[in-house]
């Protein structure tokens, strides 16, 4: 069975019709990237160009999305197949020149005409930025940048070089609040869109900080004037050990002398718990900087004056333990500047009176014969001069978009803005939880036929998604609530919920899911106690740490009687099922048999669990024609879909196939793309899918069959599955290509 893109649909609808789909699944991000295409800057930022933008928008989200929960990075793919990295670069630097060369002589007149698609239009080099930056990780997105990647690095230059220069707001040199008052209230409209505008290039620069290092990380595989305008154009060892030295993303606050650091697109203050925390482009420069001191081919290529090599040794101060600590690997670069102190300075070597070196063109090309006067006078006339009504459909455009609450939680993420933020740091998070953090939602009553709903205590924690006995940090509000500390027993029950609220398992062992009885310690007895709720490995599994309280507050349950105060929370989230998958092609001895091996979590009641890879090379194309095989064992229960026949087609650069069909029986979606091995164009397995029958049996290995799908246990589970790549391993006769 066959499921390929819907080939009819028109990638240039409206993307906002409905709100609630701002993230984006894997064929409609392919459909969007398919799309993109390069406009002049003459078009920034005409409703095509705007279109563009909001295409750009949600696949940064989405890709972001994929990147925070581990999961199948399909946006990233979807650019490297279809060869738009490219066009990113483009869209990039074109918004870079109507920066620089348009947005200056029209500015006055814009914002008063249309304040949105004027800030769109400034706002959209630092989404590409973004987008290019979570991309660029991968070397195979490096790699697809091609020609372009010196354009893009010539232009994370320029960004670094602003941030070196750059200086915090001036509001925060204020002491007195009325000063700072009078700042962010003066200068009215113009004033508003400098401090927006700031914020924008202090984001795309910090995102330059990522591109730059990511570049270094993958220089073995890059063009050789990459390296070469790096070290010798750029200095770039220079200009992130002055931005170490400097950083001009942190910086006091004039009122209260509280420590303020850009992040996550906006300045913030940090709290004591979190101040010797490293921001995230201090770690990014730190390790481009150990990237490039342990380098060979940098350090055989780079001249260490007497200049580079005291500029580097005043670095060594700032590598202290504390930042050791959070980032072991820099102890490699502790040692290589303690090396180069006690190295002497190598003679100056003679270079070559000629140099061929490749250049970037593409911004020069971009700006070759632009009259950027006219160019801003057309904007005014053909962009922004439109109607009332033509305003008003573009505004509510965006805030659907914005107003999903997926969006809204991943724009959102750990809440640290401005105030007092010494909880934000503490390491627990407000409602607005990023994806791919989850809650723990406890819940303890008496134990008892005569047991009121309201004597019923709810704890919650909440942290990254649990393995073995992770630690998730209770709430404090919920760890001031008290259990009756008079001996005797309790029932508990406890659902683990995803960032969007759905039940990802549950400990369910008793009616309503209310464990057995949990004796707690005599009135004199210990003053610790551990609590275990559940055992079965398919199900969740909670471990309590109760700690006797002697407050006498009067607004925790039971009525504020001195108890039992629940202080850690331990969870264990359900065990790992294997998964096989062979592809045998249908004409014996034609082609090789492809095997795939997986790890995940089938949940009865949960559609389409992720399964990620244990192994494999990637380098195996599937047989066109092919029988597949699946059987998914969790310890001796096995189960076993319906062998299907597939017939794939290398010219599709995407297909989607399942295997075993029907609610009683195991289900499989495989995503397959195109991809070309040793010169052969064929298909290969991309993400995987299982979803487990509705209702059956688990039996043992040697019972299942291929003809009926058999499950085991049941579950509250009720999730969504998320994509995570996978490669196809191989080999001859059945081999494990997986292992």
């Amino acid at each position: 069975m066959n499921i390929g893109l819907t080939d009819g649909a028109d990638p240039t609808a409206s993307l906002y019709d409905d709100p609630s789909a701002a993230m984006l699944v894997a064929p409609e991000a392919e459909h969007l990237v398919q799309a993109l295409a390069p406009l002049p800057v003459g078009e920034i930022p005409s409703d095509k160009w705007l279109t563009q933008h909001g295409w750009i928008e949600r696949l940064n989200m989405q890709a972001h999305v994929n990147a925070s929960q581990m999961c199948d990075e399909f946006v990233m793919e979807a650019l490297v197949l279809h060869e738009k990295m490219p066009t990113l670069v483009h869209s990039l630097l074109a918004s870079e020149l109507w920066r620089t060369n348009v947005f200056p002589k029209l500015r006055e007149r814009a914002a008063e005409l249309d304040g949105v698609r004027l800030y769109q239009a400034l706002y959209h080099e630092g989404i590409v930025a973004n987008l290019l930056e979570v991309s660029m990780f991968h070397r195979q997105a490096c790699e697809a940048c091609g020609d372009s990647l010196l354009d893009l690095l010539d232009w994370a230059h320029r960004r670094l070089v602003w941030l070196e220069a750059h200086q915090p707001p001036p509001e925060f040199g204020h002491k007195k609040p009325e000063d700072v008052k009078k700042v962010l209230l003066g200068g009215g409209v113009a004033g508003q869109l400098d401090r927006q505008l700031d914020t924008i290039e202090m984001g795309a620069s910090l995102a330059a900080c990522s591109i730059v290092r990511f570049a270094l990380e993958h220089g073995e595989s890059l063009p050789a004037g990459v390296l070469a305008r790096l070290l010798d154009s750029y200095d770039i060892v220079m200009l992130v050990a002055r931005l170490l030295e400097t950083r001009p993303w942190r910086c006091r606050r004039g009122t209260d002398g509280s420590e303020m650091r850009f992040d996550s697109g906006h300045w913030v203050a940090v709290g004591d718990a979190a101040r010797h925390r490293l921001p995230k482009v201090e770690a990014q420069l730190w390790l481009t900087l150990l990237s490039l001191a342990t380098d060979p081919a940098v350090r055989a290529r780079y001249a260490f004056t007497d200049f580079r090599k005291a500029a580097l040794v005043r670095l060594r101060k700032y590598l202290n333990e504390t930042v050791v600590d959070q980032i072991p690997p820099l102890s490699q670069l502790q040692r290589a500047i303690d090396e180069l102190s006690l190295t002497d300075t190598p003679a100056q070597q003679h270079k070559p009176a000629y140099v061929l070196e490749q250049l970037p063109a593409l911004r020069e090309a971009l700006a070759r014969g632009q009259d950027w006067a006219a160019v801003a006078a057309s904007s005014i006339d053909r962009y922004f001069s439109s109607s009332h009504e033509a305003k008003q459909r573009h505004a509510e455009e965006l805030a659907k978009l914005y107003s999903s609450p997926a969006v809204e939680r991943l724009l959102t993420g750990p809440s640290s803005q401005g105030g007092n933020t010494s909880s934000n740091n503490s390491g627990g998070w407000t409602d607005g939880a990023p994806p791919g953090e989850f809650t723990l939602l406890i819940e303890i009553r008496p134990d008892g036929d005569e047991a009121d709903v309201t004597d019923i205590v709810t704890v919650s924690a909440k942290g990254r998604e649990p393995t073995f006995q992770t630690v998730l940090e209770v709430e404090p509000n919920s760890a001031s609530l008290q259990l009756p500390g008079t001996g005797g027993s309790v029932l508990v029950r406890a659902r683990l919920l995803a960032s969007d609220g759905s039940e990802v398992a549950s400990t369910a062992d008793g009616v309503h899911g209310w464990s057995a009885p949990l004796h707690l310690p005599q009135k004199g007895g210990k003053s610790k106690a551990w609590l275990q709720l559940g055992h079965d490995p398919t199900k969740l599994r909670v471990q309590l740490l109760i700690t006797r309280a002697n407050s006498s507050n009067k607004t925790g349950g039971y009525g504020g009687a001195s108890g039992w105060v629940v202080g850690s929370a331990r969870a264990t989230a359900p065990e790992r099922h294997a998964l096989r998958l062979e592809f045998v092609p249908e004409t014996a001895g034609a082609e090789h048999t492809a095997v795939v091996v997986a790890e995940g979590c089938a949940i009865p009641g949960v559609a389409q669990s992720l399964f990620r890879p244990t192994g494999g090379t990637g380098d195996v194309l599937l047989p066109l024609s092919c029988r597949v095989r699946a059987e998914l064992r969790a310890g001796d229960k096995v189960w076993r879909a319906v062998e299907t026949r597939l017939e794939l087609s290398k010219e599709r650069a995407l297909q989607w196939a399942q295997v075993g069909k029907g609610e009683q029986a195991l289900r499989i979606q495989l995503r397959l793309r195109q991809a070309v091995h040793g010169g052969v164009k064929g298909i290969e397995l991309a993400a995987v899918y299982v979803t487990l029958p509705d209702e059956a049996q688990g039996v043992n290995s040697e019972s299942a069959n291929s003809e009926g799908a058999v499950a085991n246990g049941n579950s509250n589970g009720n999730g969504n599955g998320t994509a995570a790549a996978i490669a196809a391993g191989g080999g001859g006769g059945g081999k494990e290509g997986g292992q």
